[in-house]
């Protein structure tokens, strides 16, 4: 749909390449590609954010496992998505686009997966699904750790937000790597708010914790509307 190129030009952080340099000495050729994702990929790194990698190896076993343990056993805020060639093959349809887009390769091949216009219908309700679950369970059961739950939020925003990218790859055959690049193709206020939720996550918290049921609500009636879009959409295209 979207002619794939990187994401963006940031510096791979020092700590990121270590780990690279890490696995690529364990592993040797049964690590087949390392990508790096999320907000450091796209240059939207906050102080807060975790590092996100997409390991793919020729197989994976128990010493592979435990291996990744070792490496990872002193190191905090780190995402690791780790996955073999063949269960990549056998991804669910609706488990795609972070494979397709948003990430740079830092070891080895690694080709975007192509999707159909039925992969990101189904990526989007899954989207939406997810989002509403999360909101709605959260807000009927409000829990001890209120200020973990609220980070759950957190990310369902930041669903949201891959939601919208999505929507628009689906209508117009491209993907807005970056929210600079999504904010201007988004015209609804509401929808706009999510994104600015996003940029100042960090600065907003403090409100969200003392009462998340406006975000809840918000995002919830966001996953709502994007359903029932979704329910007009033809599954194919003549």
């Amino acid at each position: 749909m979207d002619e794939k190129t990187p994401v963006t030009n940031a510096a791979v952080p020092q700590q990121v390449q270590q780990v690279v340099d890490d696995c690529v000495a364990r592993f040797g050729d049964n690590l087949k590609a390392v990508l790096w994702q999320g907000s450091g990929a796209r240059g939207e790194a906050t102080a807060t954010s975790d590092y996100d990698l997409i390991l793919v190896f020729g197989r994976i076993d128990e010493p592979v496992l435990l291996g990744l343990r070792d490496i990872f056993e002193k190191r905090e805020n780190w995402s690791t998505y780790v996955r073999s060639e063949e269960e990549l093959r056998q991804l669910p349809s609706d488990r795609g686009l972070q494979f397709a887009y948003g990430f740079r390769v830092l070891h080895g091949h690694f080709d975007p997966l192509q999707l159909t216009r039925e992969d990101l219908l189904a990526e989007l309700r899954s989207l939406a699904e997810e989002i509403t679950f999360q909101c709605r369970y959260r807000l009927i059961h409000k829990h001890a750790e209120w200020p973990r739950q609220v980070h759950m939020m957190h990310y369902m925003a930041k669903n949201a937000v891959l939601a919208m990218k999505a929507r628009h790859l689906l209508h117009h055959g491209h993907f807005p790597e970056t929210r600079a690049e999504l904010r201007p193709l988004v015209h609804d206020p509401d929808e706009r708010e999510i994104i600015d939720w996003v940029d100042h996550w960090e600065d907003l918290r403090p409100t969200f914790e003392a009462d998340s049921t406006p975000l809840m609500l918000h995002l919830d009636a966001f996953a709502r509307r994007l359903l029932e879009s979704l329910s007009k959409e033809p599954a194919t295209r003549n």
